[in-house]
């Protein structure tokens, strides 16, 4: 989610912190099997395009999609396939978006819950952290190198 479309959601009334929460600890895919496309409504009857349109997401397995049911439970979405467009369903992020993954792909699609993810969260997070030591400890290599010479 950009900067600018952050601030346009403010603007409009949605939580600073839950905005900045998603900004800062969700990293979405860039491509994917399946399109989620995340909405707020007023009410359940609304049609759900004419609700305030959060973002975009891809996802292609239960593990992606447990990430977006984490950070968008109680938001509206419709599920398209990425290969063709097909409209697989649309409704409220809660247990309906594994049920209509489990029927269109014929296996099933298990929720992960916070526990089971927050593992995942703290594995990309010590990644992350390891890479920025490697490349500390790199250009600590290199201005060394340039001082010695």
């Amino acid at each position: 989610m950009t900067n600018e479309r952050i601030q346009t959601l403010i603007n409009l009334g949605f939580d600073k912190t839950w905005l900045q929460d998603i900004k800062d600890n969700f990293k979405p895919n860039t491509y994917g099997k399946y399109l989620i496309r995340i909405y707020d409504c007023e009410d359940l009857d609304q049609e759900i395009e004419t609700g305030i349109f959060i973002s975009n997401y891809y996802f292609s397995n239960e593990r992606d999609l447990s990430v977006i049911h984490h950070f968008f439970e109680g938001m509206f979405y419709i599920i398209n396939t990425v290969k063709d467009n097909e409209e697989l369903g649309r409704g409220i992020i809660d247990g309906a978006p594994f049920d209509e993954m489990e029927e269109y792909e014929g296996n099933p699609w298990r929720w992960l819950h916070c526990e089971e993810l927050s593992d995942e969260f703290k594995k990309r997070e010590e990644e992350r952290n390891q890479k920025i030591l490697e490349l500390n400890q790199k250009l600590m290599e290199r201005e060394n190198g340039y001082a010695q010479h």
